[in-house]
């Protein structure tokens, strides 16, 4: 036999297939260089800021504190004796004057013993009168007219007595003020000690203000103090301290003050609230600037100045806060322009434009 050629089978055939076409990949990825892209570069646009140029100035150190305003005087006032309530002269709201009768109770048993008593103190005055008459002509004794005086005292002791019995039957007002609650009507049995009527002064008010242990200093007795009312759109008013407690209180650690304020038009109402505007110093030749233009970042407190067309970041410190400024300390100075608009979306070295 002739020997004839072996025919690739085609499995073979198709293994030489892929691995010549893996041999043209290998190739093409180091024979073929990617292009470079191609990147834009996007211009940025100045944000739009505004400025103030800084300079220094005397501030008051001012420190804001709550207050509550309570009345002048404000008088529960109780039965003193017990019994049916007969007439009540007030309503609730209406203005009284010292000793005005407000409500009477039923004192027709004490009036009772009233009357007895004058009996046995006329009496007691003839008798005396008689016995004193027979010791100048000697007909009795020293001790016998004594006797006569003793009776006498008595008798004006118990007429005394009544009289103040009856007396308390009777609830006057202690003071000049405004009926502001009611607590009885017509025709109830009261008992001794229970209250019948509220009465309050408001034509001069008190301001309560605990002042704190570091500012206590700061305030003295007669100082005129300014305070104003949220609720009355922030009306203001000047009071007059009173009275400074020596001991601070132990919980709060604060020493209860009195200010005291003229309220002729009863403008100011117990439990207002009130702001109390307390000056504890000066700052002198302070650097003082917008208190918003200061950004808490990271635990520091940072500003923006305009530094040509670009804003530049300082990091300053505060010294006091005063009402809407802060007192600053370092980071900026006099003759720096701070921005105050546009200043929370910056960031160090971006660009600006200024605008008024």
């Amino acid at each position: 036999m002739k020997n004839e050629k072996k025919r690739p089978s085609a499995l073979g055939l198709i293994l030489w297939g892929l691995l010549a076409v893996a041999v043209v990949l290998i190739i093409l990825m180091f024979v073929v260089k990617k292009k470079p892209e191609v990147v834009e570069a996007v211009e940025s646009r100045p944000v739009p800021v505004s400025v103030v140029t800084l300079g220094t100035r005397d501030l008051p150190d001012v420190v804001s504190l709550p207050g509550r305003i309570e009345a002048f005087v404000q008088a529960e006032l109780a039965a003193e004796k017990p019994g049916r309530i007969m007439r009540i002269d007030v309503e609730k709201g209406d203005t009284v004057k010292t000793d005005q009768l407000l409500i009477q109770i039923d004192d027709s048993l004490w009036r009772t013993g009233l009357r007895r008593a004058e009996v046995e103190h006329r009496e007691a005055a003839k008798d005396l009168a008689r016995w004193e008459a027979l010791k100048e002509s000697g007909a009795i004794s020293d001790s016998e007219l004594d006797g006569a005086r003793t009776r006498m005292d008595m008798a004006e002791a118990s007429l005394e007595e009544y009289r103040v019995h009856v007396e308390k039957c009777r609830i006057l007002s202690p003071m000049k003020g405004i009926v502001n609650n009611r607590f009885v009507d017509v025709g109830e049995y009261i008992n001794e000690g229970a209250p019948a009527l509220q009465v309050v002064d408001i034509d001069t008010v008190k301001l309560i203000v605990d002042i704190p242990e570091q500012d206590v200093l700061s305030i003295s007795q007669g100082e005129e103090i300014p305070f104003r009312v949220a609720s009355l759109q922030n009306q203001s008013f000047t009071g007059k301290v009173a009275f400074v407690a020596v001991q601070a209180d132990a919980h709060a650690n604060a020493f209860k003050t009195e200010i005291h304020a003229d309220n002729a038009g009863h403008g100011l109402r117990p439990g207002m609230i009130a702001e109390v505007s307390l000056a504890r110093s000066a700052y002198r030749d302070a650097v003082v600037v917008p208190l918003n233009a200061v950004i808490p970042r990271k635990g520091e407190h940072v500003v923006f100045v305009a530094e040509g067309d670009h804003a530049a970041l300082r990091v300053v410190r505060m010294r006091s806060i005063v009402g809407h400024e802060a007192v600053l300390t370092s980071g900026v100075g006099a003759g720096d322009r701070l921005i105050v608009e546009g200043h929370r979306s910056l960031e160090d070295g971006v660009p600006i434009t200024v605008v008024p």
